[in-house]
């Protein structure tokens, strides 16, 4: 799971390839982990990608030096 250490905002990250719809809309959006958890994590089912959803929750200010291009 995700660990808070000192971190206050999360960026939401999508996995590239096919991204649903919900997920679309997500992508750069920094929430707090409360706010995350409340309208839904990845892979919580909250999306219609359901438990498949690849995204993940990055720390705000984190780079992700190389997108994944699948």
């Amino acid at each position: 799971g995700l660990s808070a250490r000192g971190v206050e905002k999360f960026k939401w990250v999508t996995a590239g390839g096919r991204i649903c719809s919900d997920c679309e809309v997500r992508h750069g959006q920094v929430q707090t982990l409360d706010v995350w958890e409340s309208i839904g994590l990845p892979k919580s089912g909250f999306s219609v990608c359901n438990e498949h959803c690849r995204c993940v929750l990055v720390p705000e200010g984190y780079i992700v030096e190389k997108p994944l291009k699948i």
